[in-house]
């Protein structure tokens, strides 16, 4: 079947994730995360793309861009194809790296922009349980101390500065970002899910609201592709009262 052409954003900016085929492990060493830093810095001097967030997580990978003259596809290509080379002739293996082809999100606004940002740090610690601040695989420490690779000077603005960006890391002003491929929303992202589709609240209260605002929420949440079994995790609700306030 022929692929969905890519939704292109009026902003210019984009999330794009990639992952190793089949859950494979993308870093073996800091050799092997240096080696793409390299490369996705090669294809930044190459292509007319900033580059705003990015984080290397064991077998995928989170970067957020700027593309004004729609490059994305080479510039992930150059990127996919170089370091695709490099491992196989590392490990010695044959065969694909990467999982299909890259997701990329197009980033609508101002709020989603700052939330993907913060969304993408924050990664260490959903994975990984490492505190963002302490893990030196992601632009975080670069939004704190020296860019290298990374413009930070858009999201510094919006924020008031180094300390600006701290605090809302801090109070997690900006926690109601997910990704959505295709129909399904990932189990990590279901509690920033739920607080976008209903305003900010923390899954934990909503069990308190009452009845009305309660089968309210409930059908937001199922609107966004929220599972019944995702919901009751997270918010505590059985599932009958789920179904049935879906129903109301």
């Amino acid at each position: 079947m022929p692929r969905d052409p890519r939704t292109y954003s009026e902003t210019g900016f984009y999330h794009v994730i990639v992952k190793g085929d089949g859950g494979m492990t993308l870093f073996d060493s800091d050799a092997d995360r240096l080696t793409f830093l390299s490369i996705l810095d090669f294809a930044l001097g190459t292509f007319n793309v900033s580059l705003i967030a990015w984080c290397l997580m064991s077998n995928h990978v989170h970067i957020l861009i700027e593309d004004p003259e729609r490059q994305m596809s080479a510039f992930m290509q150059q990127v996919e194809t170089s370091y695709a080379r490099y491992f196989n002739i590392s490990k010695g293996r044959k065969g694909s790296v990467f999982q299909g082809r890259f997701l990329s999100i197009p980033i609508m606004s101002e709020g989603q922009l700052l939330s993907c940002v913060f969304y993408i740090h924050d990664n260490p610690l959903k994975g990984m349980g490492i505190d963002p601040a302490t893990y030196y695989w992601s632009s975080r420490r670069e939004y704190v101390g020296v860019a290298e690779r990374t413009s930070t000077a858009l999201i510094l603005e919006m924020l008031g500065g180094v300390k600006g960006f701290l605090e809302a890391s801090e109070h997690r002003r900006f926690n109601t970002y997910f990704v959505k491929n295709g129909s399904r929303i990932p189990d990590d992202d279901v509690a920033n899910a739920i607080r976008s589709a209903i305003g900010g609240i923390e899954p934990s209260t909503i069990r308190g609201l009452s009845k009305q605002d309660r089968a309210d929420a409930i059908k937001k949440m199922r609107g966004i592709g929220l599972s019944v079994k995702q919901i009751s995790r997270a918010t505590g609700l059985g599932i009958r009262t789920i179904v049935r306030d879906a129903r109301s």
